[in-house]
């Protein structure tokens, strides 16, 4: 137990570096590149990330869980590792060429993404994975801690205007690049790396193709809108909508935290048969993450009109529309994450994953090519909504028989009339303090609070005498 509240406390640490690091730097970025620069950045990191996720193939999940199966001897260990990422070797072997095909003879943006190569180059090099599955999450995170801390010093020193946002893109793609060497550094003192055969890794091939299916379906609502917006609506819109996501990963991140580090913990507990002590974890997990997607829900929903326009400036103005609908969403994201994490994955149900983002695909794809011409942005961002619900209603039909789903139902409620209250109660404020910062202070501060003490009054006296009933 300690060292799984360690681990959280360090995922959780990063995820608060990257809610920090975009509340520095997203200002500074929205002023000096502006919405078309966002866009265009948006646009190519958005390419690059799709040739990426095309070479990690599932490796990410697979080779977490595969990990956390086989940590009990540094030979076993290491054999898995070899295979693992010898297949990642060689996916990204042809994904590179490709790539460079690309860039040179179609993009529009040839310098850019040169330089975004760099980026895919340290993904090839990337093995989070590997240290997620021994749970020394302290090594990964370390690193991206420091990374994360010198980017910041060089944006604000380096990128000062519009034309300098090949330097920004500079910046991020050699940072992550420097951040996977430094992972290379530990890996002899838990494993040993040999290339092996393309004839030996076959058997990692189907499993590895089933968890690609969900990563790609995923990218679709996640990343696809994207790319709608800058090929047919305009590239201010893709920034909006960038920055709009931007901030939604700042509570996502937070509450998804918990699925990184329980993932290759409840892979080991179902080898150990212990499926007590992981039942006890995810019905804590559940119960936390209600509490915490609901209320940030509701909390992004109130601060998101006064906050916006001082974060990101006055030309990203729409966000604050965009960022209220696409936050409707965290609850979706935070309970199929338990689902997922804690269930799905550690028990290989693989399937249920691989089908629930599929139909959150297709759900995605419909709303988007139905309404983005009349909607626009906000098409784009009631694509991503409902793609999140279907993808969780999915997941919740599957396992409303191994977790009390009743329980979990009344609590959301409970929480949903927590967050109701403190919107009314909070939203009188904006009579009381003239300064905006104040207010917005106030506002998070006593929001906390009032949402706090309601959900624990409501959940305290009035869930279990519902649910005995």
């Amino acid at each position: 137990m300690n060292k799984l509240t360690k681990n959280y406390l360090f995922s959780i640490s990063y995820q608060i570096l990257l809610i920090v690091v975009p509340l520095i730097t997203t200002p500074h970025l929205s002023r000096t590149l502006g919405p078309e620069g966002i866009g265009i950045y948006s646009y190519t990191a958005t390419i690059t990330m799709y040739f990426s996720l095309i070479g990690f193939l599932g490796i990410m999940n697979y080779g977490n869980r595969q990990i956390a199966q086989n940590k009990s001897s540094k030979k076993i260990l290491s054999a898995t590792f070899s295979e693992i990422y010898s297949f990642q070797i060689y996916s990204f072997f042809i994904i590179i060429i490709i790539y460079i095909f690309y860039a040179v003879f179609f993009s529009s943006f040839k310098i850019i993404m040169v330089v975004w190569l760099f980026q895919l180059l340290a993904a090839a090099l990337d093995i989070t994975w590997f240290y997620f599955g021994i749970e020394k999450f302290n090594i990964a995170i370390t690193r991206n801690i420091i990374v994360k801390i010198l980017s910041v010093i060089l944006i604000f020193v380096l990128v000062r205007d519009s034309s300098n946002l090949v330097v920004y893109i500079a910046i991020l793609s050699f940072g992550t690049l420097f951040s996977q060497i430094f992972l290379w550094l530990y890996l002899p003192k838990f494993a040993i790396f040999k290339l092996v055969s393309i004839r030996s890794i076959r058997s990692h091939f189907k499993p590895l193709m089933i968890l690609f299916v969900p990563i790609i379906a995923v990218s679709i609502y996640t990343i696809f809108g994207k790319l709608i917006l800058g090929a047919f609506i305009g590239f201010s819109d893709t920034g909006v909508f960038e920055n709009s996501l931007k901030i939604m990963s700042l509570p996502t991140g937070v509450i998804t935290a918990l699925g990184v580090v329980m993932l290759p913990r409840a892979t080991s507990l179902v080898k150990e048969n212990n499926h007590e002590e992981l039942d006890v974890f995810t019905k804590k997990s559940i119960d936390w993450s209600l509490y915490l997607s609901i209320g940030m829900t509701f909390g992004l929903i109130l601060i998101a009109p006064q906050v916006i326009p001082i974060f990101l400036g006055e030309e990203f103005e729409n966000s604050v529309l965009i960022v209220s609908i696409l936050s409707i969403s965290i609850p979706f994201i935070s309970i199929a994450n338990v689902f997922r994490t804690q269930y799905i994955l550690p028990y290989e149900k693989d399937k249920i994953y691989v089908k629930s983002v599929i139909f959150g695909a297709i759900t995605n794809l419909l709303i988007i090519f139905s309404f983005v011409k009349w909607l626009g942005i906000v098409g784009v961002a009631l694509g991503v909504v409902a793609s999140e619900f279907v993808v969780f209603t999915y997941q919740y039909f599957h396992v409303r028989e191994v977790y009390q789903v009743k329980k979990m139902a009344i609590k959301s409620i409970l929480f949903i009339l927590s967050g109701l209250s403190m919107l009314l109660v909070i939203q009188k404020l904006d009579v009381l303090f003239d300064n905006i910062l104040v207010l917005i202070f106030m506002q998070i501060f006593l929001g906390f609070i009032v949402y706090s003490v309601f959900s624990m009054v409501l959940v305290k006296v009035l869930s279990k005498s519902i649910i005995h009933n």
